[in-house]
């Protein structure tokens, strides 16, 4: 069952909402790319499954995903037709399976607990075939992650995001191929205040 909290918390698609969230992190560019993390249990069953009962999607198929700098793990769950990105808290986002690839699969969080206020959390589906996603902000700070399952968990400062009222997201995939795409951040994040 939804709780108030875990509505608020919802991750927005920034391509709807224009991203509210904040966050700091992810790897600088000439960081060592870290290992994959471990296999772990999906979430708790109550978390997230209000989203994934709405899009028709079986619990059981979660798997674990990215990891944020502060520790929110994201799990990917599909049905073939929609994949849903959702967070240990029950907080996240739907898209249509076939927009991945168009880069419809990012959403943003901030002002939740588990975040310094700030910072701006920015999550995305990408295709599976993805071996690096990299993030660059209008201040000219990158950010690197080597996706899990398809999903990556990026988290960066809100005055970084909100410079050029988006940020770059480009991946990489396997065959060498790249794609880049722009997730709004509008430039009112920079003075929100949490709380």
């Amino acid at each position: 069952m939804p709780t108030r909290r875990n509505l608020r918390r919802a991750l927005l698609p920034l391509g709807v909402v224009a991203a509210l969230c904040v966050g700091g992190g992810g790897l600088a560019a000439g960081d060592d790319v870290p290992s994959a993390p471990a296999p772990s249990p999906p979430p708790p069953a109550d978390q997230g499954t209000f989203m994934l009962d709405h899009e028709g999607i079986d619990p059981a198929t979660q798997r674990q995903g990215a990891t944020s700098p502060t520790g929110d793990t994201v799990y990917r769950s599909t049905n073939g037709e929609t994949t849903c990105l959702i967070d240990e808290n029950g907080s996240g986002h739907c898209p249509a399976t076939a927009g991945i690839v168009e880069g419809r699969g990012f959403g943003g969080q901030m002002c939740v607990a588990d975040l310094p206020d700030h910072l701006t959390r920015v999550t995305g589906l990408v295709p599976t075939s993805s071996v690096m996603v990299v993030l660059a902000t209008g201040a000219g700070t990158t950010y690197r992650q080597v996706p899990v399952r398809g999903t990556v968990a990026f988290e960066i400062p809100r005055n970084e995001a909100a410079e050029n009222g988006h940020v770059d997201v480009t991946w990489t995939l396997d065959t060498g191929g790249t794609k880049t795409i722009q997730v709004p951040m509008p430039p009112f994040i920079r003075g929100m205040t949490c709380g």
